[in-house]
């Protein structure tokens, strides 16, 4: 999210951003399956393919319990974007805002009564291809969203 032009509820070495959210959705009312990208600046979800696409999710991740999810979150780093101002220090930034990113995702899934997990575990050239990823991009997390087991067992 944005808290106000140019600042994020994450911080990022020197404003560099180089973190892109997608969204793979499965089952999400009012949503059709496929994939999204979350445009920062509109605050909306872009549509970037329509489909079915938790076995490929599943299979970029090696874990069936992720294709069980209604919804995943996969962070996108693109380095160049702050290794222009930081050279090799710029992965280091780049990982320690990811973390931040995945924090605050995980946050506002458990405000919201939701369970997720960070995974960092996952086929590079799988997810490359799910995502259509460009040259110099990389997925450095993947949050799985759905109803907690502890909050299914409870029901």
């Amino acid at each position: 999210g944005k808290t106000r032009p140019r600042r994020r509820t994450a911080p990022s070495a020197g404003a560099t951003y180089p973190l892109d959210l997608y969204v793979l959705v499965t089952e999400v009312r009012g949503l059709t399956p496929g994939l999204y990208r979350y445009d920062q600046q509109a605050h909306t979800l872009k549509r970037l393919q329509r489909g079915k696409l938790r076995p490929a999710l599943q299979k970029a991740v090696g874990q069936s319990t992720v294709g069980r999810a209604p919804l995943a979150i996969l962070i996108v780093a693109t380095p160049k974007r702050t290794s222009v101002k930081y050279g090799k220090r710029a992965i280091t930034y780049v990982n320690i805002e990811a973390g931040a990113v995945g924090q605050n995702i995980a946050l506002a899934a458990t405000a919201l009564g939701l369970g997720t997990v960070y995974i960092g575990a996952f086929f590079d050239a799988a997810m490359a291809k799910l995502l259509s990823l460009k040259a110099g991009q990389r997925v450095v997390g993947c949050l799985p969203i759905g109803r907690s087991q502890s909050r299914n067992a409870s029901k």
